[in-house]
């Protein structure tokens, strides 16, 4: 059973990444129609109708969090391994 996994493990994961490189050279090519016929709306269609934040203390603050969470679940559940995953992250 397992030799049939993988079998069919390989054409499935191929079939989903030529799916997904389809459906983005697709929404690619939309867009880029979008922003021809509108060009008042700018490059990016999503973005330009979003407000604009800054979203710097999210991204300093945030890595911070997921460090210490790291640590504490390290050191809680899994002291054998803290020196690795210090280590991992140096």
């Amino acid at each position: 059973m397992k030799a049939r996994l993988r079998w069919t493990a390989l054409p499935a994961a191929a079939a989903a990444l030529a799916a997904a490189l389809l459906a983005n050279h697709a929404a690619g090519r939309y867009v880029s129609r979008f922003a021809e016929r509108w060009p008042a709306l700018g490059d990016d269609l999503v973005l330009n109708l979003l407000p604009r934040w800054d979203l710097t203390p999210v991204f300093v603050w945030g890595f911070a969090a997921f460090l210490v969470f790291v640590f504490s679940v390290g050191l809680a559940f899994e002291r054998r391994r803290a020196a690795y995953i210090l280590w991992m992250y140096a």
